[in-house]
């Protein structure tokens, strides 16, 4: 969600990851990175699941946390002129 810069008033003002988005990203996302790159990296097929498994493990446990004791603040950051502010929700 884009929102108007305070500093230089553009909408280049994004929010940073929160806990819950980057649950999601290690439990997604890093399997998928794991994966193709073990084509290239020449593991073994055993080291590549304990590390896939790893990762979704550790993303669910982010995600949990992110549930249990939820952000009390986040990052706004502008792309534009690197104003940075942290708003509570």
């Amino acid at each position: 969600m884009k929102q108007q810069c305070p500093n230089c008033k553009e909408f280049e003002y994004e929010e940073g990851y929160s806990t819950r988005k980057t649950g999601c990203l290690v439990m997604i996302v890093l399997p998928l990175i794991i994966g193709g790159g073990s084509m290239y990296g020449g593991w073994r097929q055993s080291t590549v699941g304990y590390l896939t498994t790893a990762s979704i493990i550790i993303g669910i446990i982010i995600v949990l946390k992110s549930f249990i004791k939820p952000d009390k603040t986040i990052q706004w950051s502008c792309n534009k002129c690197k104003f940075s502010q942290e708003h509570k929700l």
